[in-house]
């Protein structure tokens, strides 16, 4: 069986931005190693240009990438309509979307509802979904134009829905989460491809229980990551316990002062995002919290912390559960329930020696799930 040697990614900026870049570029990284020829395709150039850059073997603009022949196109974030039908008429049968959020069946995008503020479970509908997504602030709106958004979120999107339906484009998704929703939004169960990405693991690290009682927070401050609900928590402790919150983001400020209102100054540490991921904050964590308040697709500052023996408790929802095993590699805790996360928190906060058997529980999971050996598989399987 033969493989495509040449194979484009599609993003749109060339940075590490979030953790969609972040995967675009390890995964770059481990196929070049394989024999593969991967090529970036981005309009513009992001954070940290040079480092990303350096995972690909070359750079497009998407211009360039129509005169480029290649074996199999991959879509990580969508480009505007017009662009989107050019890519799917050019490249045809060549094109493999991924699926890594949920704007490609919710025009919201977050799959969330304006009207009570919880997490949406129904499939997308044009007269329902719509107008969910139509009540934006004005500032919001894309050009201040209300038709603008209306365009995006209603007719545009409702375009390129059907079209990589009734394409029968090859949809590629890092968990069974994800699966399930592609399966309600009506794509065939023959399309969809679950390829779990590669973790890699540290060669070395400490093992044994980590004396300093430091809580972890790693990834974008945007409202979606649950970090308000972290501080909240933080307060209802009574240990002993220091945390880092690593990461940068429009939520940043109002966080920083929430810590204020909440008498937390003291306990709490804000870090920029930093470009190895946060390497030195999780050699000596703890334990990483991640509250997320939306349905996380599969969120990869996770597993990248089990791996370096952290234990994880999340908000049992989303994709979390593909790695999080409650009790055995960290705490699974009802959405929004502070009190429990806050009771999870403490249990490792006093057991040092049940945060270390965890982490390391964590640690072989990782390893046996997120292997580039499984990685390579799953993603030779989905482009043949």
């Amino acid at each position: 069986m033969s493989f495509p040697h040449r194979i484009l990614f599609h993003g749109e900026k060339a940075g590490f931005e979030g953790g969609i870049e972040r995967y675009m570029a390890a995964t770059a990284r481990i196929l070049r190693a394989n024999g593969f020829r991967v090529e970036g395709v981005f309009s513009d150039k992001g954070r940290d240009y040079r480092q990303f850059a350096e995972n690909f073997d070359k750079i497009l603009t998407p211009s360039a990438a129509l005169a480029t022949p290649c074996e199999r196109y991959l879509i990580h974030k969508y480009p505007p309509l017009p662009e989107f039908e050019k890519i799917i008429e050019h490249f045809g049968s060549s094109v493999t979307a991924v699926a890594h959020d949920h704007d490609l069946y919710c025009p919201r995008r977050y799959r969330y509802t304006f009207w009570k503020r919880t997490n949406c479970t129904r499939k997308y509908n044009p007269f329902y979904c719509d107008l969910c997504s139509l009540a934006v602030s004005p500032r919001h709106w894309p050009d201040g134009s209300f038709w603008s958004l209306l365009r995006a979120r209603c007719i545009d999107f409702s375009r390129r829905l059907e079209l990589l339906r009734d394409a029968q484009v090859q949809m590629l998704v890092l968990s069974q989460f994800m699966r399930e929703n592609l399966l309600l939004n009506g794509f065939a169960p023959e399309h969809i491809h679950v390829v779990p990405p590669v973790i890699e693991l540290p060669v070395s690290i400490a093992t044994g229980p980590r004396p300093e009682p430091m809580i972890l927070s790693l990834g974008q401050l945007i409202r979606g990551k649950g970090v308000a609900d972290l501080l909240h928590m933080l307060a209802l402790l009574h240990q002993d316990y220091a945390t880092e919150i690593v990461g940068d983001g429009p939520e940043r400020a109002r966080l920083e002062k929430s810590t204020d209102s909440l008498g937390l100054r003291e306990k709490v540490r804000f870090e920029n995002w930093c470009a190895d991921g946060g390497e030195a904050f999780l050699n000596r964590a703890r334990m990483a919290i991640y509250p997320f308040f939306w349905q996380e697709p599969f969120g990869l500052v996770g597993p990248e912390a089990m791996a370096h023996a952290v234990p994880v408790i999340a908000y049992d929802h989303g994709g979390v559960r593909e790695y999080v095993i409650d009790s055995e590699t960290g705490f699974l805790v009802p959405f929004g329930d502070t009190e429990k996360l806050a009771q999870c928190c403490a249990t490792l906060l006093d057991d040092p020696e049940r945060a270390a058997y965890m982490g390391e529980a964590g640690r072989r999971l990782v390893g046996e799930r997120f292997s580039q050996e499984r990685f390579l598989e799953g993603f030779k399987r989905c482009i043949s």
